[in-house]
């Protein structure tokens, strides 16, 4: 399987550095991941890897997790524009032209909403899960006071404030998550490369690149329109859903085929909001799609 290489790119007007990596391809097109809130690009290492003789493969490291640097104030954070314009910024930097954008949950609206704000820089979306939030969500999120609502009440959001954060080794990071909560689907391989990527080294130990306080902020600023971005974006858009809970649900599914109705969309039987990580085999489809559409 091939090794990608490590990717950085000094991004001023963002803040910081923008990183990920790299599994090259000699192939002329592009095709760029964005991973799911509190992964990293190696989580999706044994997705990837199989396609580089097909594209040229860049997966990122979004704005507070992994090996990325610019700023991350969960009180600033108030939607998710902000992971938008940061891959719209780094598109633009590559100059490379028109690429293929895919995600994964966060990363798949990402994608689509940085389509949907400048289509001439995305040929294709392919995208796993993505978030499509309901509207009475998205203004509940666009308050200060919503998002403290959230914090307090949303599973999601307090899960990830309970996480633990540090260990004292990757070794027992891996043991520790194995088997458990959102990781219970995961083959040995992928949790390793996950932590591999998601914890540095400090004081002694190891701790999560992505704070626990990040990750749930981002669970609750969901005030950014997906929808007006889907009815914006022309080009083909490839999406794989979950069978069980899906952010992606039946019902946000018609109303993506209705606003951009060149949108086709398979539901695998059989799978978690995490396919793209426990089925690698059942979303490449998606990504080839993309590429040669």
């Amino acid at each position: 399987m091939t090794t990608p290489s490590e990717f950085s790119m000094e991004m001023p007007a963002r803040g910081g550095v923008m990183a990920g990596l790299d599994f090259g391809g000699e192939a002329p097109k592009r095709l760029i991941f964005l991973h799911a809130n509190g992964m990293n690009a190696g989580a999706y290492r044994q997705l990837l890897a199989p396609l580089s003789d097909e594209a040229r493969i860049l997966a990122l490291d979004l704005r507070g997790h992994g090996r990325t640097s610019l700023p991350a104030d969960p009180e600033a954070l108030e939607d998710w524009t902000v992971f938008r314009d940061d891959v719209i910024a780094l598109i633009e930097a590559l100059g490379e032209g028109p690429v293929v954008l895919a995600g994964h949950s966060l990363g798949g609206a990402t994608a689509l909403m940085a389509a949907g704000e400048r289509p001439d820089l995305v040929r294709a979306l392919a995208l796993a899960d993505p978030v499509m939030a309901p509207d009475a969500l998205r203004l509940l999120t666009k308050t200060r006071w919503g998002r403290g609502v959230l914090r307090d009440k949303l599973p999601l959001a307090r899960g990830a404030l309970r996480r633990r954060d540090r260990f004292p080794d990757l070794a027992t990071a891996i043991d520790g998550y194995r088997g458990r909560g959102g990781f219970k689907t995961w083959p040995d391989e992928a949790l390793e490369d996950y932590v591999a990527r998601g914890f540095v080294e400090r004081d002694g130990g190891v701790e999560l690149a992505c704070a626990p306080a990040w990750e749930a902020a981002i669970f609750c600023g969901q005030g950014n329109d997906p929808w007006r971005a889907a009815k914006k974006f022309s080009a083909p858009i490839f999406v794989r859903a979950a069978s069980g809970y899906s952010t992606c649900s039946r019902a946000a599914a018609r109303r993506l085929r209705r606003l951009a109705p060149q949108s086709k969309i398979v539901r695998p039987p059989d799978t978690t909001h995490f396919l793209p990580i426990e089925a690698p085999e059942q979303f490449r489809p998606a990504l080839r799609a993309a590429l040669t559409a």
